[in-house]
């Protein structure tokens, strides 16, 4: 995962109100560090069913916010696809690092901040 970067992937609903606040951020921050050593991959499910999000929903948020990192769809059940404890809710940003490990898992909104010192370890 992330080709030697560290790799944010964050998970999160078209119809989440904290995840629709936390995206500005990502998009910086994938914009900031994208050519260097890091990245953002974006994963959309229904909030708050956690079942798969209608694409609609998720092409007008990353058409509203120019979103340019990768976005998949996925249903609650990726988090623990992915190595990670059973999703508690969005957004949950999982960070991988350049190795592809899971070495955070953070539930709730997510700063510029607390990324790039996750990053700087």
């Amino acid at each position: 995962i992330g080709n030697d970067k560290w790799t944010i992937v964050n998970i999160w609903g078209p119809k989440c109100p904290l995840c629709i606040e936390e995206i500005p951020t990502l998009v910086f921050f994938h914009e900031e560090h994208f050519e260097n050593d890091a990245m953002v991959l974006g994963i959309a499910l229904d909030f708050p069913s956690f079942a798969y999000a209608k694409i609609d929903d998720v092409n007008n948020v990353v058409d509203d916010f120019l979103i340019e990192y990768p976005m998949l769809l996925s249903d609650g059940e990726v988090a623990s696809k992915l190595g990670a404890k059973s999703l508690k809710g969005t957004p949950t940003n999982l960070i991988f690092n350049p190795q592809g490990k899971l070495v955070d898992e953070h539930v709730g909104l997510i700063t510029k901040e607390e990324l790039e010192k996750i990053i700087v370890r």
